[in-house]
């Protein structure tokens, strides 16, 4: 059995169908399937049933696909080491960052990354932590970029920054006044929350005690998934909200009098990069981990001043 072999395999393993699995190793669907036929003939066993849709792995195929998936590890690292040796990195890593985040971490440390590493090739998805963390064990990511602790013990969390959470006021609001604010000056039947399964949303909830719950408004009923949808109605002096620090680094001058930070240590949250357990030491990974360090700005790299806020509900 060969290493392409193992590839097209893992592949229709993380896709269930035949034709996505061949396009993203760049090959015809029948090339593709005449190998891992070659591969059931050699080992005498089915590994997928074809005749499930979307395509499952047999019983036997899962014990040989948990294999596949440690040998192709330990053939990265073989390459990883001659990378080592010769101080380059090269491939490709895919990398997944929560939707609160990639829109204004990813054009600050874009750039610099793939100067300094023009024979990567970087694919980049905005996820939510539950599918970073799934792609993550199944090894169809790399690393994620995400907030943490997450408190899994099959992850290797390495700290990045912290970055500050900002109340974002109406332009009247009475705490428009106070130059620093608590979480206890928060009105909850105010504060607009993000949507479940948002991580950020879940740090709001443990930082101002909250139940969760809708905000308070007599005929108005809304979710939403975006951090800017929610500024807007602020802006049209709807409740008010909390951003994230890098979400108001675009802010005008006006935008920017409406913020009101929280007296020291200020409630952040840790960014960390996020992989498997012995994965996290490749070298374009910390090439990677470096970038995105170095582009935000100087205090979100000290923890000094900073009080992360969970993201796990606090038990009473």
């Amino acid at each position: 059995m060969t290493v392409l072999q193992l590839e097209y395999i893992i592949a229709v393993y993380r896709h269930q169908n035949f034709t996505e699995a061949a396009a993203s190793c760049n090959v015809t669907q029948p090339t593709l399937s005449m190998q891992i036929q070659k591969a059931e003939e050699e080992l005498g066993i089915r590994i997928f049933d074809r005749s499930r849709q979307p395509v499952r792995p047999t019983r036997e195929g899962e014990k040989i696909i948990e294999q596949a998936l440690i040998a192709l590890q330990e053939v990265r690292k073989i390459s990883e080491l001659a990378q080592i040796h010769h101080d380059v990195a090269e491939g490709e890593i895919s990398v997944g960052i929560i939707p609160t985040l990639a829109p204004y971490l990813i054009p600050l440390f874009l750039a610099d990354f793939l100067e300094k590493n023009p024979k990567i090739r970087l694919n980049l998805f905005e996820l939510t932590t539950e599918t970073i963390i799934r792609k993550l064990k199944d090894e169809s990511l790399d690393a994620g970029i995400l907030a943490t602790p997450l408190e899994d013990t099959d992850l290797l969390e390495e700290p990045l920054f912290y970055e500050p959470f900002a109340l974002y006021l109406p332009a009247d609001h009475k705490l428009r006044k106070r130059k620093t604010i608590t979480s206890s000056d928060i009105d909850l039947d105010e504060l607009w929350l993000l949507n479940e399964g948002h991580c950020f949303r879940d740090q709001v909830i443990n930082l101002c005690k909250h139940s969760g719950g809708e905000t308070y408004f007599p005929n108005l009923r809304f979710q939403s998934g975006s951090l800017e949808t929610l500024r807007k109605l602020v802006d049209r002096n709807y409740g008010y909200t909390i951003l994230p620090e890098l979400a108001t680094k675009d802010f005008n001058g006006k935008d920017l009098m409406k913020l009101r930070y929280f007296k020291s240590p200020q409630p952040s949250r840790e960014i960390s990069m996020v992989t498997l357990q012995g994965r996290g030491e490749r070298l374009v990974l910390q090439s990677l981990a470096h970038s995105i360090a170095q582009s935000v700005p100087a205090h979100m790299r000290r923890k000094a001043g900073h009080q992360a806020v969970p993201i796990l509900q606090e038990q009473d």
